[in-house]
């Protein structure tokens, strides 16, 4: 009996020794850093009152009041709804119909967030108008200024309508939907939340996006617009759209546009030289109806925005708009 005893004592001696020698080791290996003094207390901008906080928040440039809001969530609860501002939101150009927005200058306040959210793990396109990460730019677009830098030789963005403007990786996006669903034909995909486009498919079985929305709606003027996109051959997206425009065209001028069938001819110009039928150099084919009643005509457009791989190809780069140029408004208000 005794001898078990002993063999007990000995067994929790030899587990007491080893486990101050490990404790020993793991002080001997943290001994080199340096704990706070200190316990690290709340921001002072925190103890004040929220009706003081507000008060600072709008003496703020908008800029810095989206950085303010963008620090922690609680300030981001507090103001996070200054990043729904026009100023801050994707420039789609057809919308806002202010070419400017949609350059990549340094004066614009989207673009001066921008610049201020990059890190070393996020840096800025020009071309996209968009942070992405830094392992998606080759190196030597690194050493480039952020406005003038591209993620991809042929980035861009592809203005579709008012309400739809891609950048490269949100057409990627679509070409993924339109195979998945193509895979997959048995059930049809939401998709997207913002539920811009309506998901269907063919009489041939093909799955495609539709969209309509009114390009310009007024007392005298009214222009709706119907797109689908889908798969054509050799998996490139094509873009078909058509255009009922409603006026009257002996009275018919180009600043009640724009109306682009590409980025670079007007379908206003179209009916105002009266020409039925155009194809430009990017590939755009744009053909109008005879006048279906008084004062309403019919115009088609194809346009092929690239093949489905990637990065992006020059076919998609021809139908981007001119990022570094006067944009539309070289078509619109000379």
């Amino acid at each position: 009996m005794s001898a078990v005893v002993d063999k007990g004592e000995e067994w929790h001696h030899q587990r007491e020794s080893f486990c101050q020698s490990l404790w020993k080791n793991i002080n001997s290996l943290t001994s080199f850093l340096r704990w706070p003094s200190v316990v690290r207390k709340e921001p002072p901008l925190f103890c004040l009152p929220e009706c003081l906080l507000r008060d600072i928040f709008e003496l703020l440039q908008p800029v810095d009041q989206a950085c303010l809001s963008l620090s922690c969530k609680l300030l981001f609860y507090l103001f996070g709804s200054v990043l729904e501002r026009e100023e801050f939101r994707f420039p789609r150009l057809l919308h806002i119909k202010v070419p400017r927005l949609c350059l990549n200058k340094p004066d614009i306040p989207r673009n001066q967030l921008l610049l201020r959210l990059e890190d070393a793990r996020w840096r800025l396109c020009g071309a996209c108008l968009r942070l992405h990460p830094r392992k998606e730019f080759p190196l030597f677009s690194l050493r480039t200024p952020p406005l003038q830098r591209r993620c991809m030789t042929y980035a861009g963005i592809v203005d579709l309508c008012p309400c739809l403007s891609l950048t490269f990786r949100d057409r990627a996006r679509i070409v993924k939907l339109l195979k998945l669903q193509r895979a997959h034909d048995d059930a049809l995909v939401t998709p997207d939340p913002s539920r811009l486009f309506q998901l269907g498919v063919n009489e041939q079985g093909e799955p495609y996006l539709s969209h309509s929305c009114w390009v310009l709606n007024d007392a005298r003027f009214h222009a709706e617009l119907q797109l689908m996109l889908f798969l054509g051959e050799s998996d490139r997206l094509i873009m078909q759209s058509r255009y009922r425009i409603q006026t009257q065209f002996h009275r018919l001028r180009l600043r009640d546009g724009p109306i682009p069938a590409c980025p670079h001819w007007e379908i206003l110009m179209m009916l105002q030289i009266r020409r039925k039928s155009y194809k430009c150099f990017c590939g755009t084919r744009a053909e109008v109806s005879p006048p279906l009643q008084a004062n309403l005509v019919v115009a088609d457009v194809s346009r092929i925005l690239g093949n489905s791989d990637w990065p992006a190809d020059a076919v998609w780069h021809k139908q981007c708009r001119f990022v570094l140029e006067e944009t539309y408004s070289k078509l619109v208000y000379w």
